[in-house]
């Protein structure tokens, strides 16, 4: 992780996303089948990063971040699979130093399996021999929860993939930056850029 102010960390993550085959058994094409799913995630800092306190200081803070999505594809599909577009409702609850925010916003996802010239490339290195999965997202968080909460430029754009080593394990690799932006009723807020990369290990169940 690193910041715009000059400042770098290691970070931890942990991701968890659903995909459902219908809703309740309703197979309707529009509405249902093959159609939402739900991501949760939590990202913390593992050390202080330097961030703008909001009245024109600098202060050394640790970050931490919960974010709920609600996902709707366009498309019908298998996510791992298919290629899709979609839509997203997040919910965002960060915590910089002292400093609160509840956010909502929304935005857009896209994936598909990695493009054939990438894909040959790196086949060449043999534990990425294997079936691999591209996505990214943007999201525009707009609003607070709470009301004395003003949004400023706030958003992120990350971007993922995963290489299947068996049906169910797979590796993972992403990068992105986050812009966070919030100003509170008593003038106090956060403003801060970061760039983050990201290595890990999951499961398909």
């Amino acid at each position: 992780l690193a910041t715009s102010q000059g400042g770098t960390a290691l970070l931890g993550e942990g991701h968890i996303q659903y995909w459902f085959n219908d809703l309740f058994g309703w197979q309707n094409n529009y509405l249902s089948k093959q159609r939402w799913g739900m991501s949760a995630k939590y990202f913390t800092s593992l050390g202080d990063i330097p961030a703008d306190d909001g009245a024109g200081g600098t202060e050394d803070v640790p970050l931490q971040s919960t974010e709920v999505d609600l996902r709707y594809r366009f498309n019908q599909g298998l996510w791992g699979r298919d290629e899709t577009v979609g839509a997203i409702l997040a919910y965002e609850a960060l915590t910089i130093g002292e400093q609160k925010a509840n956010k909502i916003g929304a935005g857009l996802f896209w994936a598909r399996s990695m493009p054939r010239g990438i894909d040959k490339f790196l086949n060449h290195v043999s534990f990425l021999n294997h079936p691999k999965y591209v996505d990214m997202e943007f999201i525009q968080f707009f609003s607070s929860t709470d009301s004395g909460t003003t949004m400023g430029s706030d958003f992120l754009v990350n971007f993922h993939g995963k290489v299947m080593w068996t049906n169910n394990f797979f590796g993972e690799a992403g990068f992105g930056l986050k812009n966070y932006n919030f100003t509170n009723s008593d003038e106090t807020g956060a403003k801060l850029t970061t760039f983050y990369g990201t290595l890990g290990l999951g499961l398909d169940f």
